[in-house]
């Protein structure tokens, strides 16, 4: 991955962060070396961090930068739900709460 490969991906995962109304999210993002991906993100959506580790020994193209910071993107969306559907004590309300929010912010990108 060279340095425009990143800086493109960032501007693209940027765009879509902004999209999703997602700026209450402060996201780093990483190279690291990986055998069966494109990227990986890791969400804190109690603390609104987030790491996204991007693929140095892939071969690149805009294109594909522009898809795999998309779909990492909407992992951060979805951040939020994954962390209640894992939590031990969650209740029917909240994940309907969080279901209603994506759905909404889907609604007024697609």
């Amino acid at each position: 991955m060279t340095r425009q490969h990143l800086t493109r991906f960032k501007d693209q995962f940027t765009e879509w962060q902004n999209e999703f109304g997602l700026k209450e999210y402060t996201v780093s993002f990483k190279t690291k070396k990986f055998k069966d991906r494109f990227a990986e993100i890791e969400v804190n959506a109690e603390g609104c961090i987030a790491t996204v580790w991007v693929n140095e020994s892939e071969k690149w193209n805009n294109r594909l930068i522009d898809t795999v910071a998309k779909h990492e993107c909407i992992h951060l969306l979805l951040g939020r739900f994954a962390e209640l559907a894992s939590s031990r004590y969650v209740n029917e309300d909240e994940l309907s709460a969080e279901e209603e929010r994506v759905v909404c912010v889907l609604e007024k990108v697609l």
